[in-house]
């Protein structure tokens, strides 16, 4: 749930795609970004105690606390 409204928040650029359990069973995400000139997608990023973006917003997760939400 939290990661579908992330991914519609983040729009086609950069999107963040939960990739299963990480460090201590917690959950890590992957991000991508969109090459123009290839259109496809590049990771970025592996998270996973923290996801934190810049573009094309400021977002900041905590995904230690997923549990607790």
């Amino acid at each position: 749930m939290l990661a579908s409204r992330v991914l519609r928040a983040l729009g086609e650029r950069r999107r963040p795609v939960p990739c299963g359990a990480g460090v201590n069973d917690r959950p890590a995400v992957r991000t991508y970004e969109l090459d123009p000139v290839t259109k496809s997608y590049a990771i970025t990023g592996i998270h996973h105690e923290r996801l934190k973006l810049t573009v094309p917003f400021t977002i900041d997760i905590d995904l230690t606390q997923i549990d607790h939400m």
